[in-house]
């Protein structure tokens, strides 16, 4: 059962490793600092995550996860999860305008503009990290695999061309879409359970 997430997750920290060779390559030592300074302003939302997951597991593993006391508590926590992405956005946005260059200094005013478009990842991020324990209950964290077999070659692509083309803050606007396409949209062929109740905590059904 652990495999999938295993290897998962050392496609992904070569992923990140890519982003900065890519930058490196394209943009130079100077952007890459400034991307350094984004995935920054991202890491303590991926530890909060990393925090409340096993609060979460605990309640949740207390319900048969085709019972209807599952899904109700899995609706309810994705509620808590959209809002609480929103108001980490709106966080992340402020600390960013108003500390990010009174910190760093401002030979780092180049990572604003891209760190608050990658603010937008908060919320797949939260969802993301919900979703893998759901994985976890209902066994099938081949999914996880599946989903980085179809997106990482997505988001490398997504990302070389908007560098490319686009700078940085093309890579941030990639950035964005690769999270939203891998952590919600590829759902739709992958994860067809956790897609619906996506949308049914959205629409409050």
């Amino acid at each position: 059962i652990c495999f999938p997430l295993m290897l998962s997750s050392l496609m992904v920290t070569a992923y990140f490793k890519l982003e900065v060779i890519l930058i490196i390559r394209f943009l130079g030592d100077a952007n890459a600092g400034y991307w350094g300074v984004l995935l920054l302003t991202l890491a303590p939302w991926f530890m909060l995550c990393s925090a409340i997951s096993p609060i979460l597991n605990h309640d949740l593993s207390k319900f048969k996860v085709d019972s209807f006391e599952y899904k109700r508590y899995l609706n309810k926590i994705f509620k808590y999860y959209i809002c609480l992405s929103i108001f980490g956005i709106s966080v992340n946005v402020l600390i960013i305008k108003m500390l990010l260059v009174k910190f760093l200094g401002s030979s780092y005013s180049g990572a604003v503009t891209i760190s608050l478009i990658a603010s937008l990842a908060i919320t797949p991020i939260f969802l993301g990290s919900l979703q893998d324990v759901s994985i976890a209950h209902r066994g099938t964290t081949k999914v996880v695999l599946n989903k980085l077999i179809f997106g990482l070659p997505f988001s490398i692509i997504l990302f070389s061309i908007s560098i490319y083309y686009y700078n940085l803050i093309g890579g941030a606007i990639s950035l964005v879409v690769s999270y939203y396409v891998t952590s919600i949209f590829s759902n739709f062929f992958f994860d067809r359970y956790f897609f619906k109740h996506t949308f049914a905590a959205i629409y409050g059904r």
